[in-house]
């Protein structure tokens, strides 16, 4: 695997972020009803603070996704020519162990987000075409 790893390492940097937000927002909203005049509890809270926590996780991820296509696609093809180039006789060594069945089931699910990925994007593009120029949609994008 070329870039699975930091693609799995930022991902999870990105749960652990928002992880840490939640909890930033839960323990000050609580030490607000303790402090209710502390500007600082008060500002830190509000940092933590989002309304979807799921919305922003999700676009996170979608962005970080759509940033690296072209290396996802690059190791995936990668790993696809050594598939493809042994014999069915050496195939199972890329499902022996635990690393070669970790970076086979990357190159897998991968190689179905390269395919899956494009689609959604129309979809998504497509069905909201009617939304861009709308006034809302321009002032938070």
């Amino acid at each position: 695997m070329i870039m699975s790893g930091s693609l799995t390492i930022m991902m999870m940097v990105i749960i652990l972020f928002n992880v840490f937000k939640i909890a930033i927002n839960k323990v000050f909203v609580r030490l607000l009803t303790y402090f209710p005049k502390s500007k600082i509890v008060m500002d830190i809270g509000l940092w933590g603070f989002q309304i979807e926590y799921l919305e922003t996780f999700k676009y996170a991820n979608q962005k970080l996704f759509l940033e690296s296509y072209m290396d996802i696609i690059l190791f995936s093809l990668v790993n696809l020519s050594a598939f493809a180039l042994n014999h069915w006789e050496e195939f199972g060594e890329y499902w022996s162990g635990f690393g070669n069945v970790v970076c086979s089931m990357f190159t897998v699910v991968s190689l179905l987000l390269i395919i899956v990925f494009p689609i959604f994007g129309f979809v998504v593009i497509h069905k909201n075409r009617k939304n861009l120029d709308d006034e809302d949609v321009l002032e938070k994008h």
